[in-house]
C-alpha cells in the first residue's frame, strides 16, 4: 500500500520520550510496524479511505495502521490507555488518528471502513456474535476485516507461568478465564479455537487467512483475515450467543463443567469431585478432560468462581499489571504463605504433559 501519513510513524518520539511513555505501550507499538505491514500486504485492492482499531489499548497497533488510510477512529474502554494514545499523538503531531473511549458493543462506524481491525478482545465482552456483527456494520462493501482472539491454551500458558513465579493475583484471574469459558459465563473467559470462522462467514464475510499459535499442542489464539463478501446482517441464528456448530466434545465438556460450577463453593475440596477428576483422566475419551484439572487448581487457591473476581482480586491484578508493565519489581506479598505451589505445580505438569500427548507431541521439555 502507498504511504500516506509518514508521520503516523511515531517511534522516533516515543524513543525521544521513553521516560514519559508506560514501558509496555513503548514496546507494542515498536513491535506493531512490521506486523501491520505484512497484514495490509495481504488486502489486495485495500481503500485508504477510514479505518477502525476496535480494541485499540494505547494505540499499540492504531498508529502503525495510520500511516495508510486518511482517517483512523480507534475505541477502547480503558480510559487511561485513550489518554495515553492522545498524549503519544498529540506528542508525535499526529492528527488524522481519533480515540474514543468506548464499548464495541455501542460502537457506529461512521464512515464505513475500508479496513477494520480487533485485536484479542473479545474475551472482555457480552456476545462475540454481538461483536463480530457490530464489526461487519462498520464495514465497507468491500473492507477488510483482520479478528483476532485468545483461545483454549492461553490462560493456561498464563497459568504456567503465574506458577513458576508464585503470582497469586494472575494465577486466580487466569483460572477464573478457564472455568468462566468452559461454564459459558459472559466477560473474562476464551473462546475454542476454529469457531470465529461460521459467526463471521454468517455475517457476510469471506475468510481469506487463518493462522493460530500453540503452545504445547494447544491453540492460545489465532488470527482471520476476512472481506466483505455479502450483506451485513443482524439476524439471529438463534442458539448459542457464541457460537455456531459447536464441537460435541467440546459442549459435552460444557456441561460438565457447568455442573461443577454450581455445584461448588469457594473454598471446597471434594474427594468425590476428585476421585471423578481422576477418572476423566485415566479414562479420556474426550480431548478437553485434562482441563478438568482446572477445579483441583480453584479448591487448593480457594477460587469463588461462581462470579468475576473479588474487587479485591481485580484490583491487585491491575496494580500487579503496571508495576511489572513499567518494569517495577512485583512485591513479594503476591505468594501467599498458605498456598500450596508445590501441588499446582505437579497439576500444571500433569495437564501440560495430557495436551502435549493428545496433540501428539512427544512428552519433554515444557514450550514457556
Amino acid at each position: 500500500m502507498l504511504l500516506r501519513h509518514p508521520e503516523s510513524d511515531v517511534r522516533p518520539w516515543l524513543k525521544a520520550n521513553a521516560d514519559r511513555i508506560d514501558a509496555y505501550t513503548l514496546r507494542r507499538i515498536e513491535e506493531s510496524y512490521g506486523f501491520i505491514d505484512r497484514l495490509l500486504s495481504m488486502c489486495e485492492g485495500l481503500g485508504a479511505g477510514a479505518a477502525y482499531d476496535v480494541g485499540s489499548g494505547a494505540g499499540y497497533d492504531t498508529f502503525a495502521i495510520g500511516r495508510f488510510f486518511d482517517r483512523v477512529h480507534a475505541i477502547d474502554t480503558n480510559g487511561a490507555a485513550i489518554d495515553e494514545a492522545r498524549r503519544i499523538a498529540r506528542g508525535a503531531g499526529v492528527s488524522h488518528v481519533t480515540f474514543r473511549r468506548t464499548s464495541a458493543e455501542s460502537f457506529r462506524g461512521a464512515p464505513p471502513g475500508d479496513f477494520v481491525y480487533c485485536n484479542l478482545m473479545s474475551h472482555n465482552v457480552p456476545s462475540r456474535r454481538a461483536l463480530i456483527h457490530t464489526l461487519r456494520r462498520a464495514m465497507g462493501p468491500h473492507a477488510y476485516l483482520s479478528y483476532s482472539e485468545i483461545a483454549e491454551g492461553y490462560a493456561p500458558m498464563e497459568i504456567h507461568r503465574a506458577i513458576r513465579r508464585a503470582d497469586e493475583v494472575e494465577l486466580v484471574s487466569r483460572l477464573q478465564q478457564v472455568l468462566r469459558g468452559f461454564a459459558a459465563q459472559p466477560a473474562f473467559r476464551f473462546f475454542l479455537a476454529g469457531t470465529a470462522r461460521p459467526l463471521l462467514e454468517s455475517s457476510g464475510l469471506r475468510v481469506l487467512a487463518h493462522e493460530s499459535d500453540r503452545w504445547n499442542g494447544v491453540v492460545i489464539h489465532e488470527r482471520v483475515l476476512c472481506r466483505a463478501d455479502g450483506q451485513a446482517s443482524d439476524r439471529s441464528q438463534g442458539g448459542d450467543v457464541d457460537y455456531i456448530g459447536l464441537d460435541p466434545a467440546f459442549a459435552e465438556m460444557r456441561v460438565r463443567f457447568l455442573r461443577m460450577v454450581s455445584g461448588r463453593s469457594p473454598g471446597d475440596q471434594s474427594t468425590d469431585r476428585d476421585d471423578a477428576v481422576d477418572s476423566s483422566l485415566e479414562h479420556a475419551s474426550n480431548p478437553y478432560s485434562p482441563f478438568l484439572l482446572f477445579f483441583r487448581m480453584a479448591d487448593i487457591a480457594r477460587l469463588p468462581f461462581r462470579s468475576n473476581c473479588s474487587p479485591v482480586h481485580r484490583l491487585g491484578r491491575v496494580w500487579h499489571g503496571i508495576r511489572r508493565r513499567v518494569g517495577l519489581p512485583v512485591e513479594e506479598p503476591a505468594r501467599r504463605a498458605d498456598l500450596d505451589w508445590a501441588a499446582l505445580e505437579k497439576l500444571d505438569v500433569k495437564f501440560i504433559q495430557a495436551m502435549r500427548r493428545i496433540s501428539g507431541l512427544a512428552p519433554g521439555p515444557i514450550d514457556g
